[in-house]
């Protein structure tokens, strides 16, 4: 058997295409080949290895507790994010113009942004969380999680799918 197809490092630097979904209900926009979407890398590839990792670290630098602040730099994080995956748009249009740049690129995933709710456990119940403040005091807050997908997110998630990167495996 030729092994070549198991070589995720390498199909996740040539990239694969990544069809955009709607954000709040999952559903694919477009289909086939006239599909929006963005040719990406996977976090195998080399030329993105050294750039992963600092999404949630840089959103609390930057707004340093302060909510509206919080999720303004956790967006900007997941689309610089992003950002280190597309190789290019594909079938997209801003206003009547293709996305080609990367200017446009970001653009576009700026359009979306992250929805947040505070998480309930199976009963209904408020999960809380428990940290460290900067003064060594334990904090106890409410956890949220994201209600939605906003693009950069599905590129971010696709990126970090190995499984997309494997060839077709035939029986021969």
């Amino acid at each position: 058997m030729d092994m070549s197809v198991f070589n995720t490092r390498k199909r996740a630097e040539e990239g694969v295409f990544l069809p955009l979904c709607h954000p709040f209900t999952g559903v694919a926009i477009g289909e086939g080949g006239k599909a929006p979407g963005f040719l990406i890398r996977g976090t195998a590839a080399r030329s993105v290895q050294s750039r992963i990792g600092e999404m949630q670290k840089k959103a609390q630098e930057a707004a340093d507790g302060d909510e509206k602040a919080v999720m303004e730099a956790l967006h900007e994080s997941m689309i610089d994010t992003a950002m280190r995956y597309i190789i290019g748009a594909q079938n997209i249009e801003n206003e009547g113009v293709q996305v080609e740049e990367p200017d446009q690129i970001r653009a576009v995933l700026d359009m979306t942004f992250p929805e947040m709710e505070i998480a309930k456990d199976g009963q209904g119940k408020t999960i809380m969380i428990t940290s460290t403040g900067e003064d060594g005091k334990e904090v106890t807050v409410p956890k949220f999680e994201m209600t939605n997908k906003p693009f950069a997110k599905q590129v971010i998630d696709a990126a970090e799918d190995g499984a997309r990167f494997l060839g077709p495996i035939s029986a021969a």
